[in-house]
């Protein structure tokens, strides 16, 4: 090959210029070419810090999971520390919460109607097929395995039954007939409708499924993880005249209602079904009133209270906006202060509880910071929906074992919340006997604060002696739809969560 020889005078970058034949459109067209190529690559460029911010924003944020069975008190959980530590988010979203308010009234009077609509049963009957039902001969003992007992099987129903007699409440029920319509179309707004309970009850335990009335349950799904801050994040487009009119037929049959729900022989009919409407989330009965007016705008009681099913696991991104941490930031030590501030963003996943739904929960354990356990106490009484033969506190014993003893979670700081305390008080006021129920509780004192105690030490006890490793155990009695309570309990909560990062920030 011929050698080239160095022109002192040649351009070095000759060999790159354009040909000088070339026209100016060919030019153009070049330069666009390229101008095109410069503006995907600073796209991708773009793209590319703006996932590495993402990833690194997201590592920085402290992962929260809401654990426990179904109506725990996850959600409400979630909206409670919403509204607490960002409040201009929660004013935003308040308002959407309207259509799932109305929806949780009208699902209660559609429920009575039901029950109402049903043959003459025997009452015992009724309630020995009912598994949230009351059983006093369905006892477990908390110092036993957690995963073994709890089954009843000695229901004797009884053989009387009321008379057949015409019914007093056919035009009420003629009169609030548009409801059911009005319940589909609100659901149909919200996403996908859901009525009735899991299959696996029905096939597995029949005779105590059957016929048994059942608070009309619907939830939104969410596919995979599921960003998902409020209803209106799902809510279907075009859905305005659907809600007017919503909110014209409520308006319409709210005598009617008041009526149903304050007739004494509905409500006879209701304690014989084993039906208790008030130990629901999602319970309005209380104020129909003002639920069915056309200028309803909800308060933070309401949505706090609305009943909105978790199917599938959300995430939900909270940011905090103020900081009602005691003592002004000049008070804090400089390493407290930026422990705090590390840890502005929390991101929480709230899980469907329900038994069929536990498995979509394993992928989330590893990277785990904090665990919110809740525990409700009010359902010493009552059994699973999908597993009558197992009582529900019973449940949340052998979750919370579960939970603790998992080598997954070993690092990952755990809240014990004993839930639904007021419905507690409730149900032990009205003469539930908690020794009937639980074995080993003997001759305790049948009173809230006794029987929080005599739990409260038993969850930790396990904790104690199935932790892999020695952590320290936080356990708070709490009632979730009690704002006020909430707020001063989560405080807390977040005050022990940054002792915890700071301790970790000085021993690395």
């Amino acid at each position: 090959m011929p050698r080239l020889r160095a022109s002192s005078t040649a351009d070095p970058l000759e060999a790159w210029a354009p040909p000088p034949d070339r026209s100016p459109e060919e030019r153009a067209e070049r330069l666009l070419r390229e101008a095109e190529a410069q503006r995907i690559s600073d796209a991708i460029d773009a793209s590319l810090r703006a996932e590495r911010a993402s990833l690194s924003s997201k590592a920085e944020a402290l992962k929260i999971m809401l654990l426990g069975q179904s109506e725990s008190g996850k959600s409400t959980t979630l909206k409670n520390l919403q509204m607490t530590y960002a409040p201009a988010a929660w004013a935003a979203q308040r308002d959407s919460w309207r259509i799932v308010i109305q929806l949780n009234l009208i699902r209660s009077i559609n429920t009575i109607l039901d029950v109402l609509a049903e043959p003459s049963t025997p009452p015992a009957t009724r309630r020995a097929r009912s598994p949230l039902s009351r059983a006093s001969s369905m006892q477990f003992h908390l110092d036993d395995d957690p995963f073994t007992g709890g089954s009843d099987d000695s229901h004797t129903p009884s053989d009387t039954s009321r008379p057949n007699a015409p019914d007093p409440h056919a035009l009420l029920r003629l009169r609030l007939g548009p409801l059911r319509r009005v319940e589909a179309d609100l659901q149909g707004v919200l996403g996908e409708a859901y009525s009735g309970s899991p299959k696996t009850a029905h096939r597995v335990f029949p005779e105590l499924t059957e016929d048994r009335p059942r608070l009309r349950e619907f939830f939104v799904r969410a596919r995979g993880v599921h960003h998902v801050r409020h209803p209106s994040g799902v809510a279907k487009r075009g859905s305005h005249d659907v809600v007017a009119e919503a909110a014209d037929v409520l308006a319409g049959c709210a005598d009617d209602m008041k009526a149903l729900w304050h007739d004494p022989s509905v409500r006879t009919v209701l304690a014989m079904s084993g039906l208790h409407l008030w130990q629901h989330a999602g319970f309005f009965l209380d104020d129909i009133d003002r639920i069915t007016t056309r200028g309803y705008v909800p308060s933070d009681s309401d949505v706090v209270r609305a009943r909105l099913r978790t199917v599938g696991v959300t995430e939900h991104r909270l940011m905090f906006e103020k900081d009602r941490a005691r003592g002004s930031s000049t008070d804090e030590h400089p390493l407290t202060r930026r422990s705090r501030e590390a840890k502005r963003e929390w991101i929480i996943y709230d899980v469907g509880g329900c038994r069929t739904n536990r498995q979509a929960w394993l992928p989330f354990f590893e990277e785990l910071d904090v665990i919110f356990f809740l525990a409700p106490l009010s359902c010493f009484d009552e059994r699973l929906e999908e597993d009558p033969a197992i009582n529900r506190l019973q449940d949340s014993v052998a979750l919370w074992t579960a939970i603790v003893a998992s080598p997954l979670m070993a690092k990952a700081l755990i809240v014990l919340f004993l839930n639904k305390c007021d419905l507690l008080d409730r149900k032990l006021r009205a003469g539930s006997q908690v020794k009937d129920h639980i074995k080993g509780y003997g001759d305790r004192d049948n009173d809230k604060d006794t029987f929080v105690k005599y739990i409260k030490s038993k969850f930790k006890a396990i904790m104690v002696t199935k932790s892999p490793k020695q952590r320290p155990f936080y356990g708070y009695a709490t009632s979730a739809i009690d704002t006020h309570a909430m707020a001063t309990t989560l405080q807390a909560v977040r005050e022990g969560i940054i002792r915890r990062h700071l301790e970790d920030a000085q021993l690395h």
